[in-house]
């Protein structure tokens, strides 16, 4: 225990001065009386109806975060795809249009597992990193290596099909 917090219990009591006088006043509950701070025969049943609404709310809200999530997911597909469509469509190749969609779908799976890759290690190895700069430095090299991963998958994509290009029109 600290300095100040024993200091605080022996200085309490003698600020407060005498409170038996005072005790006089509040009258003792009756042994009848049922209605006294939720602890008749109501108490628990209230409180197991606060506990139970509190859970619904909470699922209530977990399943409004996935449904959120789900949303979330759907848009930045679709913005992926239209993205890499118009930059096929703008050079009109559609090795330009895949080269984008395997990109783009590289850095933004790598983003989410570069994050949660760093939350991971700074779990296990005890890293004194803050949660922020954690998410940021992880999800920025994930990213670039996603990105960079999503490119090279395009050049074996290309080379996979002019391998396969060559064999068939023998």
């Amino acid at each position: 225990m600290s300095v100040l917090a024993l200091a605080m219990l022996v200085a309490f009591p003698a600020a407060c001065g005498d409170i038996s006088a005072h005790a006089s006043a509040i009258a003792p509950a009756e042994a009848g009386d049922e209605d006294d701070d939720y602890g008749g025969a109501g108490g628990p049943i209230f409180w197991l109806l606060v506990v139970v609404v509190l859970m619904v709310l909470a699922a209530a809200g977990a399943v409004a975060a996935l449904i959120g999530l789900g949303v979330l997911a759907i848009l930045m597909l679709v913005g992926i795809l239209s993205s890499s469509a118009i930059a096929g469509a703008a050079r009109r190749k559609p090795s330009t249009f895949f080269r984008w969609l395997f990109v783009q779908l590289g850095a933004a799976g790598g983003g989410v597992a570069g994050a949660a890759c760093l939350v991971l290690l700074r779990h296990i190895f005890d890293w004194p990193l803050g949660t922020r700069y954690t998410a940021i430095f992880g999800g920025t090299v994930g990213v670039v290596g996603g990105a960079a991963l999503g490119y090279l998958f395009h050049l074996s994509w290309n080379r996979a099909l002019a391998w396969l290009g060559k064999r068939v029109a023998r």
